[in-house]
């Protein structure tokens, strides 16, 4: 299954402990919510990070 970000906002469901949800698009246009917690998130931020530093030119 593929899923794409819409750039929807994130839902947030808890502060203590931090906890919340992204809403993607699947393939056949379902709605695929992708719950967070504080941990799942800054691993989601890490990744991200490593694959935008793919594409940004070293000078």
């Amino acid at each position: 299954m593929i899923a794409e970000y819409q750039g929807n906002d994130l839902t947030t469901v808890s502060t203590k402990p931090l906890l919340g949800s992204i809403e993607l698009i699947g393939d056949d246009d379902e709605l695929i919510e992708l719950h967070l917690d504080a941990e799942t998130a800054e691993d989601l931020i890490s990744a991200l990070v490593r694959f935008f530093n793919l594409g940004v030119p070293v000078s």
